[in-house]
């Protein structure tokens, strides 16, 4: 909720109250501008006014999202791209380095969803919840439960560069389960 006011879901016309950082939307934006897939006036454009420290509506998070993956193109390797460049905004010219220092702090600051609750806000029902559920330091494996309304392609970027962002892993494999 922002400022008691409810957001209008134009895709199904339901009112929500879910939000997202802007640090969400520009590493979307950054990641398709890195890559080529827009110009540098087409990302200026879509990411002008918005701020990476304030909270935005989730549905504009969708739109941003939907005109950036227009033209029907696979874009699968780009959101996961988008979710680690996303991540490493975050921590190293967002809050991230205050919370986390290392590859497995990232892990464990998503228990209770700790970690996804810092960049999306709003009723479990409509944001969903990410939790760490198995560390195994020894083996190297850990297990994250992640039921939310991101692309599966950009979660798992998201958890691939929150654990290299820091800069202490050599090596990372995410793999998922639907």
């Amino acid at each position: 909720m922002r400022d008691g006011v409810f957001f209008l879901d134009k895709r199904n016309g339901n009112m929500i109250r879910s939000e997202s950082l802007g640090v969400v939307m520009l590493g979307m934006v950054s990641a398709f501008q890195r890559i080529n897939v827009i110009s540098d006036d087409k990302a200026a454009y879509l990411s002008r006014n918005i701020d990476p420290n304030q909270w935005y509506p989730l549905t504009q998070f969708f739109a941003l999202l939907d005109a950036l993956t227009a033209g029907g193109r696979d874009v699968s390797p780009i959101l996961f791209r988008a979710g680690a460049e996303f991540i490493r905004m975050w921590f190293i010219e967002g809050p991230g380095h205050t919370f986390i220092n290392g590859g497995v702090d990232f892990l464990r600051f998503q228990t209770g969803s700790n970690g996804y609750s810092s960049v999306v806000r709003g009723p479990v029902e409509e944001v969903g919840h990410v939790d760490l559920t198995e560390l195994d330091e020894a083996a190297g494996t850990a297990r994250i439960v992640s039921v939310n309304p991101f692309p599966l392609e950009f979660d798992r970027g998201v958890f691939y560069g929150g654990v290299m962002a820091p800069g202490d892993m050599d090596w990372v494999e995410v793999r998922s389960e639907e």
